[in-house]
């Protein structure tokens, strides 16, 4: 796990003093910040004008927070619906996209909202428990 992220606050400030000559190890003591951040905040500015960061990489996220909990309150309202249930009453409220099984089985899952299956066997009776005794 990378460190804490540097303020663009403090990416001005870094930006500044080396518009004034100040050197990299200078700028490094006076901000108490490492070398390495001087150097690609410097090299970002360079290259791009701006101190602000560059877009994650990655595949975007199929729902939006506002539909994640949409999705949260229709299963905590009928707790017994199937992920196939919540599917299709997601994708009919949502104009533009459709959800599959799995996106909504896993944000459930995230959210620690787990199906369970219901024991299709009989349970011990007291004869057979004081067999299993013996």
């Amino acid at each position: 796990m990378g460190k804490k992220a540097v303020s663009s606050k403090t990416k001005w400030q870094v930006i500044g003093m080396h518009i004034m000559k100040i050197s990299d190890k200078e700028i490094n003591r006076r901000l108490h910040s490492s070398e390495c951040s001087v150097r690609t905040t410097i090299k970002n500015y360079l290259s791009t004008g701006s101190v602000n960061d560059n877009p994650r990489t990655g595949r975007p996220k199929q729902l939006t927070a506002r539909d994640e909990n949409m999705l949260y309150m229709l299963s905590r309202r009928n707790p017994k619906a199937g992920v196939s249930t919540l599917s299709a009453e997601i994708n009919s409220s949502l104009v533009d996209k459709t959800v599959s099984r799995m996106t909504i089985s896993k944000l459930l899952r995230k959210k620690e909202l787990n199906s369970f299956h219901r024991v299709k066997k009989p349970l011990l009776t007291l004869t057979d428990r004081q067999r299993r005794k013996k």
